[in-house]
């Protein structure tokens, strides 16, 4: 065998004899537990018999009341344009086409830095800007 292999063997032996409580021992009963581990086997003692009643305790979980999702929306708002608006990509950005005379609903609305109030609008192209 190789020495590679011996001293794996060694390292697991007193490993093994770490785990079944060879730590307690005086050092010089821990070189014989250290070779005997590997013959060692360790058992547990139950008591009782297999006709006694296990009880058990049932624990009711806490009912959990169905969620509901709720989403908050400002109301929409009816707008009825008479003459053609122009309306942009975003709030004070670039203007990417006009909307004719016609009935619009805003969906939002936000104010910018000058105080001009904008609002939200569902187009083909997507949600667009417009000055309200």
């Amino acid at each position: 065998m190789n020495s590679k292999f011996l001293r794996k063997q060694m390292i697991c032996g007193l490993m093994a004899a770490l785990m079944v409580g060879a730590w307690a021992l005086p050092a010089s009963a821990q070189t014989a537990a250290a070779s005997d581990a590997a013959s060692t086997s360790v058992t547990s003692e139950v008591t009782g018999t297999a006709d006694e009643a296990q009880t058990t305790t049932d624990i009711e979980e806490p009912a959990v009341p169905e969620q509901t999702v709720v989403s908050v929306k400002e109301p929409e708002i009816r707008v009825d344009l008479t003459k053609s608006i122009v309306f942009y990509r975003a709030v004070g950005g670039e203007s990417i086409g006009s909307l004719e005379a016609q009935t619009i609903y805003v969906e939002r609305t936000e104010t910018d830095a000058k105080g001009q109030k904008w609002g939200q609008v569902h187009t083909w192209l997507g949600y667009v800007w417009v000055r309200l």
